[in-house]
């Protein structure tokens, strides 16, 4: 409501519009703001575009960079973490797929000032989807652990952790066996076995062993994906038969704990209706886009500076692609 009344402070007599919030006395020609401007300089409008232009490459890593666009990079350095911290309490945390689900895990190594950390990432995916999003990360001192993943795997929310049904992963001890201990199906990497038999026996013409390289890779491959019973017999016999006569013993290493734990390889196979991935190559991708981060930002200094940005990247990325393994006939 309008004050028509109003008298001036200084004469007490009406009073003037002098622009929007300037008032203007009629006796003595005074003026003065209605709503006085807040002293200091003004702030800058934080938004979550800066951190995303950082995240998008956009940006370049402030560290030995003098200017950038005519400022300094201390200033654009404190821009960059107000636009972090701005965007980490602006945005949630991907929400959980409902119904039945599948786990996705690896861990990655970080020094930070001289300390070595690693980071427990579990990402879960829907059965019928293809999408999988992340959970809650845990980092910890030291190197990966059967009791880190145990103390990972337990921290998980009492209502996910029901309906996870199976884990994909590396053949990390901690991973199988802590899997086991939910009794959830274990699917091991198909790709990181046959990279343990590749650089026992290469494959590449450059090597005096080349074929019995890709005859060891020739049966692996029949193993992992054939649905023909005889086939698999037939292929398991002759691959045990060259670990045995195998003077490396870590290539007969390999053999032997490729077949002992051959179910686990194969369990896409035996359980089609859990549509599961031959490869944990959703982590390793998902933890590639955290290494170039880290790469970009030339490290951290300190522990909490990592969380924040780990909490900001994951939240950046949200989802990742985790498409079922297609069948063999």
């Amino acid at each position: 409501m309008k004050k028509i009344q109003a008298k001036s402070p200084c004469c007490e007599v009406k009073v003037s519009r002098f622009g929007e919030r300037r008032r203007q006395c009629r006796k003595c020609g005074k003026t003065w703001r209605i709503r006085r401007k807040k002293r200091g300089r003004k702030k800058n409008r934080v938004t979550k575009d800066f951190v995303l232009k950082y995240f998008n490459r956009l940006l370049p890593s402030f560290y030995g960079v003098e200017k950038y666009q005519g400022k300094s990079s201390d200033i654009l350095e404190y821009r960059l973490k107000q636009s972090r911290d701005f965007f980490i309490s602006h945005t949630k945390w991907p929400r959980i797929p409902r119904g039945p689900l599948i786990a996705i895990a690896d861990a990655t190594m970080k020094t930070i000032a001289s300390k070595m950390y690693v980071v427990y990432i579990i990402l879960v995916r829907p059965i019928n989807g293809t999408l999988a999003v992340s959970l809650v990360p845990r980092i910890e001192s030291g190197t990966e652990s059967y009791d880190g993943w145990k103390r990972s795997f337990d921290a998980i929310p009492r209502g996910v952790g029901k309906r996870i049904e199976a884990l994909v992963s590396d053949s990390h001890r901690g991973l199988v066996f802590n899997a086991r201990r939910k009794k959830w199906k274990v699917q091991r990497c198909n790709f990181h076995l046959l990279k343990n038999l590749s650089v026992r026996r290469s494959v590449r013409s450059t090597r005096g062993n080349k074929e019995i390289g890709r005859k060891i890779m020739a049966l692996a491959t029949v193993i992992l994906t054939t649905r023909d019973r005889q086939k698999l017999a037939q292929a398991i016999n002759e691959l045990e038969e060259i670990g045995w006569m195998s003077k490396r013993g870590s290539l007969g290493a390999v053999i032997s704990s490729f077949l002992r734990y051959l179910d686990e390889y194969r369990t896409y196979i035996t359980h089609p209706k859990l549509k599961l991935p031959r490869t944990n190559n959703t982590a390793e991708s998902f933890i590639s886009g955290l290494e170039k981060l880290c790469a970009h930002a030339r490290g951290f200094r300190t522990k909490s500076s990592f969380e924040k940005w780990l909490e900001a990247y994951m939240k950046h990325r949200q989802s990742i692609a985790c498409n079922p393994s297609q069948q063999p006939n």
